[in-house]
């Protein structure tokens, strides 16, 4: 249950075994759990919980997705352009560029 908060982990508000057993045991603990741990300890407090926050959001998977269907629609003009497809793809970028801007706006 301790390595189940990850923000305790990240802060590092946690019973000394907490740190030892993943080290120690990891035969103990499912691999995501393990992962977790480690980006939550790894790399400080600020890059944990900028990572858990993008967790919660999906902040950054939202930026690819609306990356990749960009570059999908302006593929879309190099040759014959399918109108139904386009329309499909802005208004999946529109939805997303939607969701973007209403993380920041809650998060910043």
């Amino acid at each position: 249950e301790q390595l189940s908060d990850s923000l305790s982990i990240a802060t590092r508000c946690f019973p000394k075994w907490v740190a030892v057993f993943p080290r120690e045991f990891s035969f103990l603990f499912r691999t995501k759990v393990r992962q977790i741990h480690l980006r939550c300890t790894a790399l400080g407090v600020s890059r944990a919980v900028a990572w858990l926050q993008d967790e919660v959001t999906g902040y950054k998977a939202k930026k690819r997705q609306l990356a990749h269907v960009t570059l999908e629609i302006s593929a879309m003009f190099r040759g014959v352009p399918d109108i139904a497809r386009y329309e499909q793809l802005q208004e999946m970028s529109d939805r997303l560029e939607d969701e973007l801007r209403a993380i920041e706006q809650e998060h910043c």
